[in-house]
């Protein structure tokens, strides 16, 4: 009797082994329902509230504080459309350029893409909406009903290693609440003007203005009584003679009437007296020298005139992006005595400041004609600091974000900065910034030029194979294992 007892099942404990497999199977369902609220809920939150951290080295997917400020003051709406080939070189740095316009604004940049080429269907009602052809690959900014466009060229410098897109971007925006596009004059009767390979110093100047969305116009002042009232800035570049008194009396009444913008580019080889007087008195001064320093080797005695020179901090144009970066001017640089903190300049509103400074072992060398190797001779030349670059405004007020009744001028003691054959990138970035200031348009100082690089993997048969396998065989089966290995231990 008592083994008949002892063969049968004991209730309790079955009953007890059946609640914990209940109670596992609840605890079950209770993680995967938790697990999908939480994966649920940290895809929202990611959402709606995300960061963005660009790790590239030259930031060539991030965007200039100064255009995150202009964005998100915006107070209408843009419509961005992007036609591009997905092929194009600029179409992933573009892409993501937009992306933070979009992220940036608020929601008041719209963006739109497409590629014409696969597209048909979506390339003939943007024509038919638009009224105009796709030419190319190509941007339509619409700004209530008025339309600009911006072309994959004008976004890449000539040789296409430089990528302009969101200077060019934020420069068609800010045109656009203005009437229509910026005008500077070139003073062509002066010459200068130097063209290698069918390419001039006027038309490197021509294609910087026009990434600020500003037409370029030639004046010859014999043919005017004043300086047009439609000027924005005139610019002399490397002139060839000196000015006229009566060219001099109505730049001086331009710039004096607190909206004048002067550029000027010397050319240290010619004598200019009456020029060089109308910038002394503004607190410029060209001194007759020339920057330079010796090379004296076994090998080489020599004069060495491609002068290096470094961006300072005290101006707007250079004390972002450029500041304490060095530059090269090639060709014949002079030196330029700036009096900054001149008190009689301050009472007359004139402030004069330094833009470039020639690094420590150039000198301004005064006899530098007698053909001898120079030595530096602190009597007579002009020794450190040698500023090769300066800057006048005339009535701004300090430290305003706007320009308010003021005038200005940059002045350059090299001629040679947009020769085809000798501008370097930094220069290109000065002179960029420097008519982006003259022409007061402060919000686009800064912005640099990123470089056009595409990358790409190359593999063979063997590595492209042995990734395949890696990609869809053994990763997911490593998770696979992984999951079933669990699943075990957890019935155990």
């Amino acid at each position: 009797m008592s083994d008949e007892n002892e063969d049968q099942p004991k209730p309790s404990k079955q009953r007890s082994a059946e609640i914990r497999r209940v109670n596992i199977g609840v605890h079950v369902v209770a993680q995967i329902a938790l697990a999908t609220l939480l994966f649920l809920l940290v895809n929202f939150l990611s959402y709606r509230h995300y960061g963005r951290k660009d790790l590239t080295d030259d930031q060539r997917y991030s965007v200039d504080d100064d255009t995150v400020r202009f964005l998100k003051g915006l107070d209408q709406d843009v419509n961005i459309t992007m036609a591009f080939a997905k092929g194009s070189r600029i179409y992933p740095q573009l892409s993501a350029l937009l992306d933070e316009y979009v992220e940036y604004s608020g929601g008041r940049v719209k963006l739109d893409k497409f590629d014409p080429g696969r597209d048909k269907a979506r390339a003939l009602e943007f024509r038919e909406k638009m009224s105009m052809p796709i030419e190319g690959n190509m941007l339509v900014l619409d700004f209530g009903g008025r339309q600009k466009t911006v072309t994959e060229a004008q976004m890449l410098a000539d040789d296409g290693r430089l990528f302009f897109g969101e200077d060019v971007i934020t420069s068609r925006i800010i045109g656009a609440t203005q009437e229509g596009d910026q005008k500077v004059y070139f003073l062509g009767s002066y010459g200068g003007v130097r063209s290698v390979g069918g390419e001039s110093s006027l038309d490197r100047l021509q294609q910087l203005a026009g990434l600020q969305f500003a037409n370029v116009v030639t004046l010859n002042l014999s043919d005017v009584d004043e300086i047009p009232y439609d000027a924005d800035a005139i610019v002399l570049l490397n002139p060839e003679k000196d000015l006229e008194e009566r060219d001099v009396s109505l730049l001086t009444s331009y710039w004096e009437n607190d909206s004048g913008s002067l550029f000027v580019f010397l050319n240290p080889q010619q004598d200019t007296p009456r020029l060089d007087r109308m910038l002394e008195k503004v607190g410029v001064t060209r001194r007759d020298d020339r920057v330079l320093h010796s090379i004296n080797s076994v090998v080489d005695a020599r004069p060495e005139y491609r002068v290096q020179g470094r961006y300072l901090a005290d101006s707007k144009i250079t004390a972002r992006g450029l500041v304490d970066t060095v530059t090269t001017f090639n060709g014949v640089t002079c030196s330029l005595d700036v009096a900054a903190g001149d008190q009689a300049l301050a009472q007359e509103g004139i402030v004069a400041s330094p833009l470039i400074v020639a690094t420590d072992r150039f000198w301004g060398e005064t006899r530098y004609d007698t053909g001898v190797l120079p030595v530096f001779d602190p009597t007579e030349d002009h020794g450190q600091p040698v500023y090769v670059a300066a800057a006048v405004e005339r009535g701004g007020v300090a430290d305003s974000p706007v320009r308010q009744d003021s005038s200005r001028m940059v002045v350059v003691a090299n001629g040679t900065l947009l020769d085809p054959d000798t501008a370097s990138n930094s220069n290109i970035e000065f002179v960029l910034s420097s008519l982006n200031w003259v022409l007061d348009r402060e919000q686009l100082i800064g912005i640099t030029p990123k470089r056009a690089t595409t990358y790409s993997i190359d593999m063979d048969a063997g590595q492209t194979k042995r990734t395949f396998w890696l990609a869809v065989l053994i990763l997911p089966g490593l998770v696979f294992g992984t999951a079933v290995l669990m699943w075990s231990i957890r019935r155990a």
